[in-house]
């Protein structure tokens, strides 16, 4: 034994001796980077890797790769200024549209935030117009992401003056910058941030109270400013009550006009009231010792005083959370402090993010988490801590890079108050100042010094140049290099090109990215000149066509088109299903998962037009390929340049069968078509999932026979997976529980009227509801309809009487200006009639919900004997009894019941094992073999559903 351990030993230390050191670091490169192929990007580290200390490679020269062909003559990016601070003082965006168009507004704002992730504050109101107080407002807490564009937000407060309540939501773009996607009206948001890049927060100004009543300063009237639109104001309190500090913050909504003006508490004790001054500005009365800091979204409405003081801001930093950091050097008397704080642990989602009230306490201080956000490789984002220290604030949080931003409402002391400087990355004094321009040439860029440079395709490195690889030029280090064959692919390829720095105390290997990285290029493949995915992100189909993102290119961002809407194609997106398998008769389910429709509320939109232009090919004859799913687009009007293409997609779908009838199944039409002056215009009335521009010589690739055998047995892994438990419940009798069809006629109005319903008021076909084409529409009076199902049409009287569960339900929401009331009643009944058991749900109030569809009903169980009929009636109307349809909507009505056959008696499945924590897998496996099963046989599956209508 002590032999074995005398070798392992020598082993151990010839391991440390010769690689030890290299292979550390490499390791660390490796979790630092992260890329997707760690074990290529670890064998390129070991391979290019120097060890000056090793005294087999002392003499031995690094590998030159002479592909840096930067030179004089290349126009290089200029260096960037340094980020931080921003010399402006915060970021805002507006938007507009008409009533009932939703619009975009563009932040100059990037989700990926790298080292210390970011926190911040959006501030966001509408005015939609009418009296003052149509309007409203939303305070939101945001988190970003390291990188790859990720975010998350949560809405913290929310005031609603008149109909609509706040609809504001936050998307990202391709290349992570954020967008407000806001409701019609004129919209306005603002967002502060503890990243001084994004501003340095200086628009905050502090007021002291004075008399009864003090003047905030701010014009509650909108519509006087340089844009029509309402406000939103966040306002930090604090003063003193019987000797003891008290703190609050506080969120004003203010309107257009006619001085409106609501106040909601957000944190703290309600000791402030609000109010609007005779010179229509924004008041408050309080504690008689009161301060306030005062941030309103639109510095154009603030009154600027004579004599007044910006409120006091510290914007720091930490390279480790752990260590305390000082966010006040001195605590008041009583004092405001609101505190963004944010962490990361490494790339991708791995950030964190708080929001904490701290008040000074009569005996110290308090803190308050406000709000919270985690992403991956965290359980929860309320990490921090605060202490008063001597007379300074001090807090800790979790270890790793964290940012803090600290508004208060103390009086700003004219000097500095960001402490941003130091590179959270390396701990380096400054980061190293860099940009990048990424192209389907290849890349080019620029260093402010030496640097090692990593450029990486899809996570996998293709080049690290040293910093000696760099050519020297006018304002720093230059490098180029073009793509080589085979780096690029067909579809989409993403681009990342970074620093890799040396901390300066871990020793650690850190990624820095450069300005323009990440960025995303696509390679479309020979024969196609133009895809694009509606509705979706960009995809690239088993074919190697590519499908570009619709929002990268019809993404409308004025209201000079259409009076503002979101998408220069006109329609609305619509998801059809999350599990892309469920569309059958195709392998891209994910293409056809969502589609652009004319089925939405505004008249202006419901259409859908794709302008394309500047194709840059030959004027002649082409191929058209239309994506679309199910049998229905083939009713519907479709035209090319003019010319109506409706019977040559028809001809095409009929080859198909609608597996099921669902509206499931992907289908695709190829269609002759002519192209001039490089453009074309493709106007369609039915739903759309794709479409492509095809050469007439464009063939989709034929699998090999090696691929096919690779699929087969692909598929029979996939098979090997489930049939042990296949094979064991074959064996049985087993519990199969199903429902029957829907036994309501016309549930959701797809006849186009309202017939199989006895009804009363005055009802309309609505175009688009609960996935279903059509819904029913109430107006200004109650509108009931009503419908009863005999059971004994569909169930013997043996079947009814044990019982079996019955299903009633109906999805509803708001009328199309908001607003309204719904009621719905469901019963059981004997023969003659007669109630055996009833659902009742009592009439709702106001219904605003943000559009959102709700499900009434209920599940009849344990009724007992006698069961014939049951019956469903719902009732709906508009509560602002205006002329017109703008009533409740109800959709997708359902009666159902519950089949059901028993197992044998005394089988319990004793002898099957089954794993419970696999399920899930097991599921998710099971999805993708149905779904390839579906698709590689539906001709049999064809021609099985024929045999079984005979």
């Amino acid at each position: 034994m002590d032999k074995v351990k005398e070798e392992a030993e020598r082993y151990s230390e010839y391991v440390r001796e010769k690689l030890g050191d290299i292979l550390s670091s490499a390791v660390a490169d490796v979790a630092a980077a992260r890329p997707e192929d760690p074990i290529d990007f670890l064998a390129h580290r070991l391979y290019t890797t120097r060890e000056e200390s090793t005294g087999s490679n002392e003499d031995k020269p690094r590998e030159i790769i002479n592909d840096n062909v930067c030179d004089e003559s290349t126009e290089l990016p200029p260096l960037p200024q340094r980020e931080r601070p921003a010399n402006f003082k915060c970021l805002t965006a507006f938007g507009h549209s008409k009533w009932p168009i939703r619009n975009f507004a563009k932040l100059d704002f990037n989700v990926n935030s790298g080292h210390g992730g970011c926190a911040g504050l959006l501030l966001a109101s509408d005015f939609y117009g009418g009296a003052g107080k149509c309007c409203n407002s939303r305070i939101s807490f945001l988190r970003c992401g390291f990188d790859c564009n990720h975010f998350s937000h949560a809405n913290l407060k929310d005031s609603k003056g008149e109909h609509f309540g706040p609809e504001q939501k936050y998307i990202v773009d391709e290349e992570g910058g954020f967008l407000g996607d806001l409701q019609f009206g004129s919209n306005h948001v603002m967002l502060l941030t503890n990243d001084s890049k994004n501003g340095r927060l200086g628009n905050g100004f502090m007021v002291e109270a004075s008399g009864n009543e003090t003047d905030l300063c701010v014009n509650v009237n909108g519509s006087e400013g340089s844009k029509n639109g309402g406000g939103t104001t966040l306002i930090l309190c604090s003063g003193t009550e019987e000797n003891k500090p008290v703190t609050a913050i506080y969120m004003i909504s203010t309107g257009g006009k006619e001085n409106y003006m609501a106040s909601s508490l957000m944190s703290g004790g309600d000791k402030w009231k609000f109010g609007v001054t005779a010179r229509n500005t924004l008041s408050v009365s309080g504690p008689g010792d009161s301060r306030y800091a005062v941030y309103h979204n639109r510095e154009e409405l603030v009154l600027q005083e004579p004599g007044m003081k910006q409120s006091n801001v510290l914007m720091t930093q930490a390279w480790d959370g752990t260590e305390p950091t000082v966010l006040a050097d001195s605590v008041p008397s009583h004092g405001c402090f609101v505190v963004l704080c944010s962490n990361s642990s490494g790339a991708d989602d791995h950030t964190c993010a708080a929001f904490y009230l701290v008040s000074v306490e009569a005996d110290g201080i308090a803190y308050k988490l406000v709000s919270k956000l985690h992403g991956e490789g965290y359980t929860t984002g309320d990490l921090w801590k605060f202490e008063k220290s001597g007379n300074t604030i001090v807090v800790t949080g979790p270890k790793g890079p964290c940012r803090y931003v600290v508004l208060s409402n103390n009086e700003y002391k004219d000097q500095q108050y960001i402490f941003q400087d130091v590179c959270l990355a390396t701990g380096s004094p400054q980061p190293i100042r860099g940009q990048v321009e990424i192209t389907m040439q290849g890349v080019q860029g620029i260093v402010e010094k030496p640097s090692k440079v990593s450029i990486q395709v899809d996570g996998k490195v293709v080049r690290i140049f040293e910093p000696d690889d760099l050519k020297k030029v006018k304002d720093g280090f230059g490098f180029k290099r073009l793509w080589k064959s085979g780096e690029l692919h067909c579809g989409a390829n993403l681009i990342k090109v970074t620093i890799l720095g040396k901390h300066v105390t871990l020793g650690t290997e850190e990624v820095i990215p450069l300005q323009g990285s990440p960025c995303q290029l696509e390679v479309q493949k020979d024969l196609v000149y133009y895809g694009l995915n509606c509705g979706g992100p960009t995809y690239t189909a088993l074919n190697g066509v590519t499908y570009t993102s619709e929002h990268r290119q019809f993404a409308s961002f004025t209201y000079d088109f259409n009076c503002g809407s979101r998408c220069l194609a006109y329609g609305k997106s619509c998801g059809l299903v999350t599990i892309y398998e469920l569309i059958n008769n195709t392998h891209d389910g994910f293409l056809y998962a969502t589609v652009r429709t004319k089925y939405t509320e505004p008249l202006d939109e419901q259409k859908v037009i794709y302008t394309v232009k500047s194709l840059q090919i030959p004027d002649g004859q082409y191929i058209l390929r239309l994506h679309y799913v199910g049998k229905r687009s083939e009713t519907h009007s479709i035209s090319f340049n003019g010319q109506s293409i409706s019977s040559e997609v028809a001809a095409a779908g009929d080859k198909v069968m609608d597996i099921g009838e669902q509206g499931l199944t992907a289908m695709h039409a190829d269609i002759p078509v002519t192209i001039n002056n490089n453009q074309f215009v493709l106007n369609s009335m039915a739903p759309i999932a794709g479409f492509a521009l095809l050469d007439k010589a464009f063939k989709d690739p034929q699998k090999s026979e090696e691929e096919l055998r690779n699929e087969r047995e692909e598929k029979s892994r996939l098979s090997d997976k489930i049939e042990p438990v296949t094979r064991a419940m074959l064996r049985k009798e087993m519990e199969i529980v199903g429902w029957s069809q829907n036994l309501l006629k016309n549930f959701s109005g797809e006849e186009g009227d309202l017939s199989h319903w006895n009804i009363s008021g005055d009802w309309v076909i609505h175009e688009g509801g609960y996935n279903t084409e059509k819904a029913f529409k109430t107006s200004n009076m109650w509108c009931t309809k009503y419908q009863e199902v005999d059971l004994t049409q569909h169930f013997s009287e043996q079947y009814l009487d044990t019982a079996p569960d019955i299903q009633v339900t109906e999805w509803y929401r708001e009328g199309v200006c908001g607003g309204g009331h719904y009621k719905m009643e469901a019963h059981l009944l004997d023969g003659e009639g007669n109630p055996i058991k009833s659902h009742v749900m009592p009439e709702t109030g106001r219904i605003y919900r943000n559009n959102k569809w709700e499900q009434s009903g209920t599940v009849f169980s344990n009724y007992g004997p006698g069961v014939r009929y049951v019956s469903i009636q719902s009732s709906g109307k508009d509560d602002k009894y205006w002329g017109g349809h703008y009533g409740v909507i109800m959709s997708n009505s359902v009666i159902r019941v519950k089949r059901e056959v028993h197992s044998a008696e005394g089988d319990k499945f004793e002898d099957i094992e089954m794993d419970p924590d696999d399920n899930s897998k097991l599921s998710s496996k099971v999805d993708g073999l149905v779904g390839k099963v579906l698709t590689d046989n539906s001709e049999l599956l064809k021609n099985y559903l024929q045999y079984l209508g005979k």
